[in-house]
């Protein structure tokens, strides 16, 4: 087989942590390409330069895989590749297939192009995304869907909303399952971290995410106190993630009160080593967003054996596959049964674990780069440029 290269959009890697689940994606998708084909060539594309950009090019670093910079600023490299419709190749030279992350397609002279669309946040919770950037989506990306050669999304749900909501064919969508980082060893500091936040192994409720009301916070925070107030033992609730500073007073308000309580705990940003330790030692993983685009902390809850409650959301009915309860994202009392039903019930906790172990073994980082390439392969190039036009 020829080389094969493939320039993927890493732009997104420098606006969040390299813990969010886009992030994650895109380094396991760069990572694994090369390792199940090794004809293939990533290049990961971005144009910064700043120092505190360091620490996120540094994790591009693996075999077969390289940072591109491209040193024009943001405004102007759009500016180019949208306005004037540059092709990509005459920046980065020549390439064989674009891996969209950042819902973008530029015009190419020979090479295919395949966009990602991770879900449609802008269309269902458009206060979920900063305002310029909202407005930016929904402008462009149907227009994006338009020239790419492909789409892939991460769920047949969100398949089905791209048709619903912006009327793209659905024979060009193709469904691109992301994997997981499997569970680490137990190590020997897992009771320290713990005590440090003075948990106890089964007498908590574990959420990761994004402290934003479209997790549904105010769900998780309203059944937490039906909970306290119904459990046959002491429970607590442990809602570990970063906060956004996206103006939403009345979130920041109601966590600032919540952080007062000693029976919820707010560890913020959780460094991988300890992950771990805080899914396997819950009594349950909750995870009840009224909207996803996939959800890949449940399969991480899944594989460390953690049973799982999350919400009817279309994309986690698809993803957890009948191995979780599931509760209206929008009825606290629903969400505090479901697991207070888990805290009661030891049968019903060991059967969502075998279930959970079976089903994620439908996903993971290899099998998504053996797609993505039986993809690549299918693609026809669609907007292709020619001098003059």
């Amino acid at each position: 087989m020829s080389e094969l290269r493939v320039a993927i959009d890493a732009r997104w890697l420098f606006f969040n942590r390299s813990g969010t689940g886009i992030n994650r994606r895109t380094l396991r998708l760069a990572h694994h390409l090369p390792q199940v084909d090794p004809d293939v060539r990533v290049d990961m594309v971005y144009n910064f330069v700043r120092s505190r950009h360091r620490k996120a090019i540094e994790g591009f670093g693996a075999p077969g895989v390289r940072p591109r910079v491209i040193r024009i600023p943001r405004v102007q490299l759009e500016w180019l590749l949208v306005q004037r419709r540059l092709p990509a190749e005459m920046l980065l030279g020549p390439f064989d297939v674009w891996h969209g992350e950042f819902f973008f397609a530029p015009a190419t002279i020979r090479a295919k192009s395949l966009v990602l669309v991770h879900d449609l946040y802008s269309v269902h919770v458009p206060e979920s995304l900063p305002n310029n950037l909202c407005r930016y989506l929904q402008r462009h990306l149907k227009r994006v869907c338009a020239g790419a050669s492909g789409i892939a999304t991460g769920t047949a749900a969100v398949a089905d909303e791209l048709v619903d909501h912006l009327g793209v064919d659905r024979d060009r969508i193709h469904i691109l399952y992301p994997g997981f980082d499997p569970p680490r060893p137990m190590e020997e500091h897992e009771s320290a971290v713990l005590d440090r936040l003075g948990l106890e192994s089964g007498g908590y409720i574990f959420f990761l995410g994004t402290l934003v009301r479209w997790k549904n916070l105010d769900g998780i925070l309203d059944a937490f106190e039906m909970i306290r107030r119904d459990a046959r033992r002491p429970l607590k609730l442990v809602l570990a993630g970063p906060r956004m500073d996206n103006g939403d007073v009345e979130m920041e308000k109601r966590l600032e009160e919540a952080a007062k309580s000693p029976d919820i705990v707010f560890p913020g940003f959780v460094a991988e080593e300890d992950l771990d330790t805080l899914y396997r030692s819950a009594l349950c993983f909750l995870f009840p967003s009224h909207y996803e685009g996939f959800g890949i902390p449940v399969l991480e809850a899944m594989a460390r054996e953690v049973p799982v409650v999350a919400s009817k959301a279309p994309a986690l009915l698809e993803v957890t596959g009948g191995a979780a309860l599931h509760a209206d994202s929008r009825d606290p009392a629903e969400i505090a049964s479901a697991v207070l039903r888990l805290a009661d019930d030891e049968k019903l906790r060991g059967e969502l674990v075998e279930k959970g172990k079976e089903r994620v073994r439908a996903f993971s980082w290899s099998k998504m780069a053996r797609d993505a390439l039986d993809i690549y392969s299918r693609l026809e190039p669609r907007r292709r440029w020619r001098r003059g036009a």
